[in-house]
């Protein structure tokens, strides 16, 4: 059940009738404030491979990203395209099983969405994560 607030007068205020940029706050909330693309989980060989992304408005964000393959002998980078500030990460594992998580920052002071993309790139062969 949706919430309102009653005022003396028995006026009630709720987010379909408070306007943002001409849009009901209704809709925008209904309609998802963060929205994410579409995952890809094949990666090719020694070229960047978008397996994820999402587009974040204005503010700042904490972005975690992971991925995991279960397979033998992959070396890998990974790294978030688009994030103000990220570590890189690189990993090999012989073993089996491959999981890595990468975290990154970031500042969007524009009030357009900005897109941080989860980036896989395998060093030495096609693989589905």
């Amino acid at each position: 059940m949706s919430k309102s607030i009653k005022f003396k007068n028995n006026t009630y205020l709720d987010s379909s009738s408070i306007c943002h940029n001409r849009e009901l706050l209704s809709n925008i909330l209904s309609s998802g404030l963060i929205t994410t693309g579409t995952k890809t989980t094949s990666v090719k060989k020694s070229q960047n491979n978008y397996i994820n992304s999402i587009s974040l408005g204005k503010g700042t964000w904490l972005i975690i990203g992971e991925w995991r393959y279960e397979g033998f002998e992959l070396s890998s980078w990974t790294d978030l395209k688009g994030a103000t500030f990220c570590g890189a990460s690189s990993k090999y594992d012989n073993n089996g099983y491959v999981n890595d998580q990468i975290i990154g920052i970031l500042i969007n002071t524009s009030t357009s969405n900005k897109t941080v993309q989860l980036n896989l790139w395998t060093r030495d062969k096609s693989i589905d994560v």
